[in-house]
């Protein structure tokens, strides 16, 4: 007797709803803080959430931020008030401003570049006390090799020492007029630096057409 086929125990989901977004469904209602069936989600969903959740904890316990300034990917390190890191944790710059919005004030520690000041004037103004370090004062706080999360990390130590000597934050209108003066500089430099080298060129020319004993 030939046996009944059997049958399959894969979930059929309703027409018109795909697993792509029952995922983003279920993920957007745990973001914004509402709720859904444990049976409802995968073991990935409440892995993402439970560590969304965690990471969430982490960065509220922040009370000192180490920023580490870059062209397209920032690094950020927190520790609470006791100095014990608390999240290391890279941001993209269009991800810088939304992080500090959702943090409590806290005090923030940059170290000085050319667009140390621009960030510093952002985050200040999102209630937080931010400092600005002189790169060869965070130095000696780097514990290994030269990287982000390592200098991040040296940044939000330094910047709570008490006897740190910190830079003070410039206004864009301070700032204009010493852009105009270094663009001058620099322009001067890079003109007499080409005055030098077509007078050591001519030189070099004379020296080879001229002839030998004759002064």
């Amino acid at each position: 007797m030939p046996r009944a086929p059997r049958q399959s125990r894969r979930y059929h989901r309703p027409s018109g709803q795909t697993h792509q977004s029952r995922r983003t469904q279920v993920w957007i209602k745990l973001r914004c803080g509402g709720t859904a069936r444990p049976n409802s989600m995968t073991v990935l969903e409440r892995g993402r959430c439970s560590n969304a959740q965690r990471r969430d904890r982490s960065v509220r316990q922040a009370s000192t931020i180490g920023l580490d300034l870059a062209k397209h990917v920032f690094q950020v390190h927190g520790a609470d008030a006791e100095g014990s890191p608390v999240f290391n944790r890279k941001l993209r710059r269009s991800e810088v401003l939304r992080f500090f919005e959702k943090l409590p004030p806290c005090l923030v520690g940059v170290e000085v570049c050319g667009s140390a000041r621009y960030w510093a004037r952002e985050i200040a103004a999102l209630s937080h006390e931010v400092r600005l370090i002189p790169p060869a004062y965070v130095k000696p706080f780097v514990k290994r090799g030269k990287t982000d999360a390592a200098g991040a990390e040296a940044i939000s130590e330094a910047v709570t020492r008490k006897t740190m000597r910190f830079v003070p934050i410039k206004t864009a209108e301070q700032q204009a007029p010493a852009m105009v003066l270094k663009s001058r500089a620099s322009g001067a430099a890079a003109n007499a630096g080409g005055q030098r080298a077509a007078r050591a060129s001519g030189r070099i020319g004379d020296h080879r057409h001229r002839r030998p004993g004759k002064g």
